[in-house]
């Protein structure tokens, strides 16, 4: 996903990064891949982390059966659904 398709209340799948991805697992190992969740912050300046760069601009997402409340992630990792 990119920046404007991000709204409060989309529903998104985990896709994982392209790649390699510092921090992160391999995409296919990744505990959230293939789990949907839903948007659950509008776009602002305090979860776009790194507005220069689309790659590493975060969201918060809520994610179904998932341990934590809300998380943070990459919206290029997220697809639409």
């Amino acid at each position: 996903m990119v920046r404007h398709q991000v709204t409060k209340g989309r529903k998104v799948r985990f896709a994982g990064p392209d790649g390699v991805a510092p921090l992160t697992a391999e995409p296919s190992k990744h505990l959230l891949t293939d789990r949907v969740g839903q948007i659950v912050m509008e776009p602002s300046e305090d979860i776009w982390c790194y507005p220069g760069d689309p790659n590493l601009d975060m969201v918060w997402v809520t994610f179904t059966d998932d341990i934590k409340p809300n998380r943070q992630v990459s919206a290029a990792w997220l697809e639409p659904t």
